[in-house]
């Protein structure tokens, strides 16, 4: 531990180890490596010259910020509920211990696990922690085994708040999941809980709120041949981008398995004593709010996979509305008879639902948004009642998105 310092080093461990614990804290807070990279932190000998003061404010600097390894051991072991959650909520932490835990070993284990729920919310809601901590999570196993239904519930509902876990994959040709993969490992593992939790109430609603942002990328637990894995390698990555929306023609693997687990869950999440969904109420589109959890469960399923092209025809033409109507929130339609269709399918409802999808004001929507904003604005069909506001609704948001970008929504006057 005992570094080189050089003159700097040596002026600014004198000036801070001579400052109040206040300045210390904002000089830590100010240069967090995360900011100014960790070559610009403090060495590791004036860490534990900091350290050493034995003053909460510092401690609490020095675990929120510090990269030491030896150091963030030391804090998490001796320190109080305070000093442990601040450094479970490190940004570094993952980089620092890698895949191995900072309460590796069993009694340490033990008392993490059994711990209070603070401690759980910290770790889980750091977007630098390790994917295959996140992995065994939504799995279950290792330590995670032994742990109560209600603990894991709660650490399950504070992973889905990850930001790690919203991100979408920059590579999607990539089978071979790693931690450069934007955790993909562990979002595929989150969606494979549909298929492993009891179907209740109230694990729907809390389904609802752990994949509320997880993005679907490929079925959990489905073996994909060598074939599909390798598919594509040899091409340029323009072309690997264009093959891929192909959904792997070669093999048909991919998109089979999308289909099957697809087609499994909603049916699975569709039981048989599940009360009415809606409230219906004729002529009134805005129905979406007026959910069970089963139902709002299975629209959420099918909003995530309404940018799947293996999943268009299974969520477009599904018998439950409600399917139907996550479908519409997301999907991304570029021709006219496409939006056409679906009017005529679920008529006001699919406007009042299709109002808050993205894809109807962006200019490369082309024809599809144009024939929306029609339907939108006809008042040919528009229901009887004093709730509709869906042509005010769409053009509030039609300006707000042009002004966010004029380039990718384009140009919208204010009609005011």
């Amino acid at each position: 531990m005992a570094d080189y310092l050089n003159s700097e080093q040596i002026m600014l461990k004198a000036y801070l180890g001579a400052s109040t614990a206040q300045v210390v804290y904002e000089w830590l807070s100010s240069n967090a490596p995360e900011r100014v990279g960790e070559s610009a932190f403090l060495p590791e000998e004036t860490q534990f010259a900091l350290h050493s003061r034995r003053d909460p404010l510092i401690d609490l600097g020095l675990a929120l910020f510090s990269t030491s390894r030896e150091l963030l051991s030391t804090l998490y072991r001796d320190g109080a509920l305070e000093i442990r959650c601040a450094v479970l909520s490190n940004q570094l932490l993952g980089k620092v211990f890698g895949i191995v835990p900072i309460f590796s070993g069993e009694e340490s284990g033990r008392e993490f696990f059994q711990g209070p729920s603070v401690l759980h919310e910290a770790l889980f809601t750091n977007p630098s922690i390790a994917y295959n901590a996140l992995v065994r999570l939504f799995e279950r196993t290792d330590g995670y085994a032994d742990i109560s239904d209600e603990v894991w519930k709660f650490m399950l509902i504070a992973a889905g708040q990850n930001p790690r876990l919203r991100v979408e994959l920059r590579n999607k040709l990539k089978f071979s999941w790693d931690e450069g993969d934007d955790y993909a490992s562990a979002q595929i593992a989150a969606w494979g809980l549909l298929e492993r939790l009891p179907v209740t109430e109230e694990w729907a609603t809390d389904l609802h709120s752990i994949l509320y942002d997880i993005p679907y990328h490929l079925a959990p637990g489905r073996d994909v041949s060598a074939e599909a894995r390798n598919a594509g390698d040899e091409l340029e990555a323009t072309e690997k981008e264009r093959f891929i929306l192909k959904a792997f023609a070669v093999s048909g693997e991919v998109g089979w398995h999308d289909i099957e687990f697809f087609s499994a869950v909603l049916e699975r999440w569709s039981p048989a004593d599940e009360t009415p969904s809606l409230l219906e109420k004729e002529g009134d589109p805005y129905v979406s709010g007026l959910v069970n959890p089963f139902a709002r469960l299975r629209n959420l399923v099918a909003f995530r996979g309404a940018k799947n092209m293996n999943l268009g025809e299974l969520l477009r033409d599904h018998p439950d509305r409600n399917v139907r109507y996550g479908y519409y929130r997301g999907f991304t339609p570029r021709s006219a008879p496409e939006v056409e269709n679906a009017f005529q399918r679920d008529g006001a409802h699919f406007v009042g639902v299709s109002i808050e999808n993205e894809w109807f004001y962006r200019t490369e929507a082309g024809e599809a948004r144009q024939e929306f904003s029609r339907i939108v604005h006809d008042e040919q069909w528009m229901p009887d009642t004093k709730t509709w506001s869906g042509p005010e609704r769409y053009d509030y948001l039609a300006l707000e998105f042009s002004r966010s970008s004029a380039e990718t929504y384009g140009n919208v006057s204010d009609p005011a």
